[in-house]
This record gives C-alpha cells, structure tokens and sequence, in this order.
C-alpha cells in the first residue's frame, strides 16, 4: 500500500515538473520579429480584417499594414490622438474610437466621424462591438446602436443608478451589458432584459459591489472580466442566469484580456499568457494577440510596438562555396537529386 502511494505521487510529481519546463520553454522560444514603420511603439489594438489587412490602434492614431506599408489614417475633427476598440463590420467599414470617446469609422480609403454619437455627454469613453449588423456603443444610460447597413442610429436606455463605467461582452446573438449593479442582455429582437446571477465558487462576490469590466471578446458561452486590474473573473451563461463559476488572481496589473482564434489571452505588465497557462510570453508588455488568415500571429505592445510571427517561411537565402562573387544565376535546374 505504501509502496502504490509513493509510485503514485512520483507520477504526479514527474506531471508537474514536465509542466512546468513546458511552460517555461514556451515563455523563452519567443521568436516573433519587430515589424517597423508605425508611427507609435504604444500599439493598443490590433484586428485582421476580411480583406487580408492588419490594423493597428496607438497612441499617434489609426494605421493599416498590407504586409509591405504602412497606411496611416486620421480625421480634421478628431480631438485626441490615441485609438482603440477595433472592430470590423459585415460592409468592411473599420471602426475605432479615441479617448475622448469620439466614434470613427474607414470607408473608401477615408476616416469619418460618427457625429450622431454624442461624446461630450458620456461620462467615461465607450466600449464597443458588433453584433450582426449592429455597431454597439456603452453610453450613461445604456446602450447607443448604429445599423451598419444604413447608418440609421438610436439610443437604447435602461433604468440605473450606477455611477460607473458600464461594459459588454458578446456572446452567441446577446450582448451581455454590465453596469456594476446589474447585468443586462440585449437581443436585437427581444431589447433589453435583467439576469439573475448565481455565484458557485467559494467567493463573497455580489454583483452589485464589483467593479468589473466585462471584456467585449467573443465566445461560445462564456464571459471574462477582470477586477481593478489584479483578478479574472470567468461567467458562464445559462439561459436568464449569469454564473461565476471561477475567480483568479493576476500578480501584475492586467492591460487587457483578448482572444486569438480558440484561445484567450490574459495581457499584463509582465507577462502575457493563455487562460491554460501552457501559453507564456514574458517582458514584452502586450496589449493584444491576434491571428489572421493566413496563420501569421501579431504581437502588440504599450512600448516595444508591433512583431509578427510566420507561420510559414516561404523562401530563404543560402549562400554555396565555389560560386565566383562576381557571376550571377541565370537558370537552374533539378537532375538526379541535384541543382544544377
């Protein structure tokens, strides 16, 4: 009997150590490459978009990548610099705002204010997503909604009295809208409607004494959020019910949570890292992941700026002895296993 509990926890033992040089070897192999020509290093938003381009969101505004340039992109009306909140509509129009809360959007090669958005009557700036064919704006009092299709706009309001950022995750065909006191979701159909929460881990947590911020990724069936910057806070939704069904705490201060094909991104100061942990990149300070359609990853960061990592290499230069410096290749050939 001793001797099966010790056999036992030598595998357990020999599981953990693997992990853990796993881990560590994928924080050191690192291998993405600096991709220069941005106007800012402090890079706060990247998106792939359908047509093939990286956008990325800095401090010095709004810039499209094709893989060779960079195409910067900026409006008269504009009264702050910084961009964020990328996001991508079913027309290919490309929407951003600054910090000042102001809306944008690209279309035909040119920059637009949102003007029907009041900025100057919110409190904080805004969070937004998309949501089928609906732009989704947090405001005071609820939620600002832009059709895409037409660029008809509205403002949806709910009753609250909470005094503090509101935010939003999309999940499925809802936007679940979080104001500090309650949890809303919204259906392009059915509008708004209150949840119930429910709270299985072993927490105090009420949810009208948190100030979360819900993270507008898009999932299956789950909500992240995190809590002044130190905790991670995992809902997972059930027909009318929110449940918190996981709390983890952040040694560093969190920049963002993002998501990346099937995998979530937790972005702090120190370290980024996959909400597994089998994923570590550390001493790079990102503030997003993102993967385009092609498999290439892109890395950005508040101070080193933008890499990439290939996914595929497609050629490489090889240098072979005997070739005189002077004489040039005009053709080659394969014959019997060599080139000729």
């Amino acid at each position: 009997m001793f001797y099966n509990y010790f056999y036992r926890m030598r595998i357990w033992f020999l599981i953990i150590i693997t992990l853990i040089f796993f881990t560590q070897t994928l924080a050191q192999n690192f291998t993405a490459n600096p991709v220069k020509g941005l106007p800012s290093d402090e890079v706060y938003d990247l998106l792939a978009d359908s047509k093939g381009f990286l956008w990325a969101a800095h401090s010095l505004g709004l810039s499209r990548f094709d893989g060779k340039n960079f195409k910067d992109f900026n409006n008269l009306g504009a009264t702050a610099l910084g961009m964020t909140d990328l996001v991508e509509d079913k027309q290919g129009r490309i929407w951003c705002h600054n910090f000042n809360g102001q809306i944008f959007y690209i279309e035909n090669e040119a920059m637009f204010l949102l003007k029907e958005y009041k900025n100057m009557e919110q409190s904080f700036y805004p969070r937004m997503a998309i949501l089928g064919d609906e732009l989704l704006i947090t405001t005071k009092k609820g939620l600002f909604i832009c059709n895409t299709q037409t660029l008809e706009c509205k403002n949806l309001n709910h009753d609250t009295t909470s005094p503090f950022p509101k935010s939003f995750s999309i999940v499925g065909d809802a936007a679940y809208l979080y104001d500090c006191k309650k949890i809303v979701r919204y259906k392009k159909i059915t509008g708004l409607k209150e949840l119930f929460f429910l709270n299985r881990t072993n927490t105090k947590f009420k949810i009208e004494e948190k100030i979360l911020q819900f993270q507008p990724i898009t999932t299956s069936d789950t909500i992240y959020a995190n809590l002044i910057q130190s905790y991670i806070y995992k809902f997972i939704i059930k027909k009318d019910t929110i449940v918190l069904v996981e709390v983890k705490p952040e040694k560093n201060f969190i920049n963002t949570i993002t998501g990346s094909g099937k995998k979530v991104w937790i972005n702090t100061k120190k370290e980024s890292h996959t909400n597994d942990y089998l994923l570590n990149i550390k001493g790079y300070n990102l503030t997003d992941v993102v993967e385009d359609y092609e498999g290439n990853t892109w890395y950005s960061s508040l101070n080193k700026g933008l890499f990439v990592k290939t996914r595929n290499i497609f050629w490489k230069t090889t240098i072979k002895n005997g070739q005189p410096n002077d004489d040039n290749v005009r053709s080659s050939l394969i014959s019997n296993k060599r080139i000729i």
